[in-house]
């Protein structure tokens, strides 16, 4: 499989990992779901870029940024949020879309 047909976007690949936690009970082993990935996303097996885009970015991401997982040395967990996340149909995308309108419209009702 050539690199070419790996799909790396993230918004994606966070996406994918907040479903694959919802359908895991909520919690799995950091490797468990790196290989999920690797399948869904076609991600060559010696892609080591790939790998550290999962764990040094949307892991991070997940957890620093949006809060909607937690990491432990081996294991990741969904939060209450991110579950909610996992659930709307845009995934991530369609959660920071919606923070976007939120924040636009506080910030028009304090122009006004």
């Amino acid at each position: 499989m050539e690199k070419s047909e790996c799909n790396y976007n993230l918004n994606e690949w966070k996406t994918f990992v907040l479903k694959e936690l919802c359908n895991l009970n909520e919690a799995s082993l950091i490797d468990t779901i790196w290989n999920r990935l690797k399948v869904n996303q076609k991600v060559p097996e010696s892609d080591r870029k790939a790998h550290y885009l999962y764990t040094d970015l949307v892991l991070k991401c997940l957890e620093d940024e949006h809060g909607l997982i937690r990491t432990e040395k081996n294991g990741i967990q969904i939060t209450t949020e991110g579950k909610y996340v996992a659930s709307l149909k845009g995934g991530l995308s369609a959660y920071i879309f919606q923070f976007i309108k939120f924040l636009v419209s506080k910030i028009v009702l304090l122009a006004s």
